[in-house]
């Protein structure tokens, strides 16, 4: 039986996706941008759980949901660094070595809700900012705009950040232009800013937020004249620690109370915006 708070969430994603005139077995298709580093991979398997275990100390009885392998280091209560690495290895869409970008191709995974009549795909694509060099960000950007072709809809574009990097490249920019010259200019209207590791900024998206609204703003200034709104309507702040102590738990790495108390903290306020 699903919970009050899931069923909830469902609820409310349907309200929100009312416009869409979806019907049963229709998916409502999510694009997930941002650069490299910037925790893509964490955020999806991140988000699958909130949706499955609103209850923190439910989901630290359970066993986690992992839909793509990523790896994390955390730091135990004797103050020892542990390497976690999450779901399968055999994954070849993933690189878990230090210092290449994680997702190496366009891929979705799947969420069902409205008691499985209606399903989110989310779409995890490879970071913006690719550390092979811009010609492997143009061929990153082609394969998504090839893959995004593919579908009937596009219900959202989610554009990930962290709160901490008051200097936004030129990949926004680069990104959001090659996206939106081949899409129909009202699907600026869909687009979501999503900050996360956002407790070091109580959950804010903290020194990112200016310097965003002025690329925004000069993307706006010149041709095709791009409006992307920029509001708390369609900002939504997360830290996804709590998945990566969870992670650990079952890996058997123990932590202090206050660390788990920390992480109960940011497992609240994200599921909390989910039910936004």
């Amino acid at each position: 039986m699903r919970s009050q708070k899931m069923t909830s969430y469902s609820s409310n994603l349907v309200k929100k996706t009312k416009d869409l005139k979806l019907k049963d077995d229709q998916f409502i298709n999510i694009l997930l941008l941002g650069e490299t580093g910037v925790g893509k991979s964490t955020f999806i398997n991140s988000l699958a759980n909130y949706l499955t275990y609103s209850d923190f100390k439910k989901a630290e009885k359970e066993t986690l949901v992992i839909l793509i392998p990523s790896k994390c280091e955390v730091k135990d209560k004797h103050d020892e660094y542990h390497i976690i690495n999450i779901g399968s290895e055999e994954d070849q869409n993933e690189c878990l070595d230090t210092g290449m970008s994680a997702t190496q191709d366009v891929k979705s995974y799947v969420f069902p809700i409205s008691n499985g009549n209606i399903k989110v795909r989310l779409i995890d694509t490879p970071g913006i900012g690719d550390v092979r060099g811009v010609a492997q960000d143009n061929i990153n950007c082609e394969n998504i705009l090839d893959y995004i072709g593919q579908l009937h809809e596009l219900h959202a574009i989610c554009y990930l950040f962290k709160p901490t990097n008051p200097r936004i490249t030129v990949y926004f920019d680069y990104c959001m232009t090659q996206i939106l010259s081949r899409l129909d200019k009202s699907a600026s209207k869909n687009i979501i800013f999503i900050f996360t590791n956002t407790r070091g900024t109580d959950y804010s998206p903290g020194d990112t937020f200016p310097s965003l609204q002025k690329v925004i703003d000069g993307i706006k200034a010149k041709p095709p004249h791009v409006d992307i709104p920029l509001s708390r309507k369609n900002v939504f702040c997360f830290d996804n620690e709590a998945f990566r102590y969870l992670a650990a738990i079952q890996k058997g790495v123990a932590f202090d109370g206050p660390t788990k108390q920390r992480n109960h903290e940011s497992w609240k306020r994200s599921v909390q915006q989910c039910l936004r």
